[in-house]
């Protein structure tokens, strides 16, 4: 692809954008070891294969089926 930033979020039941962060699709998408996050455009990203991809405002994050840290919870998008 092409594509220089990715975006990543979710939408309200409205439909308006409920949470949702950008960053380079390079640093975005780059694999990171377990519960490691790599700061990258003010946001902690992390994609680590057979647990979760997501973001997180802080660094502290506890990957399993998705990162179920409850710290800034309102901050964090994982799946």
């Amino acid at each position: 692809s092409d594509a220089k930033d990715v975006f990543v979020g979710a939408r309200a039941p409205d439909g308006s954008i409920a949470l949702g962060a950008v960053g380079a699709a390079s640093a975005v998408l780059k694999p990171t070891p377990l519960n490691a996050p790599v700061e990258h455009n003010g946001v902690w990203w992390y994609l680590t294969d057979g647990h979760s991809v997501g973001f997180s405002k802080c660094s502290k994050i506890n990957q399993a089926q998705a990162d179920d840290c409850t710290e800034d919870a309102e901050f964090r998008l994982s799946w």
